[in-house]
């Protein structure tokens, strides 16, 4: 009971693991193409949006934030994501070798 019950525990926090690192690696997919986008927006147009930040809506004022953002930064979230999906598949695949041995039952033949 208590192997089913931590082969059970593998599955769940495996998957969350997993989905957690997929999760973080769409975030970061999302950040390199609004910081591509922000870098091949005319200069002038940074300069203003910077200036008029206050008044700007979310998405702007984000890109104008991620624009900021070392690159080195975001490639290291890149790898903690692929850690994570890593550690999570592992624990996903090996869960199934938490079995019990199950004991073959002996058959009492009665002497009569």
């Amino acid at each position: 009971m208590s192997l089913a019950l931590a082969r059970w525990w593998m599955v769940l926090v495996g998957g969350i693991i997993l989905g957690g690192g997929l999760f973080l690696h769409g975030v970061q997919a999302s950040a390199i193409y609004v910081r591509e986008e922000a870098a091949n927006t005319f200069f002038l147009w940074r300069w203003i949006g910077s200036i008029t930040f206050p008044f700007q809506d979310d998405a702007t004022q984000l890109a104008l934030w991620l624009n900021e953002v070392p690159r080195s930064m975001i490639e290291e979230s890149g790898r903690d994501a692929w850690t994570l999906i890593a550690i999570g598949c592992l624990l996903v695949l090996l869960s199934p070798c938490c079995k019990a041995k199950r004991k073959r039952a002996r058959k009492h033949r009665r002497a009569t």
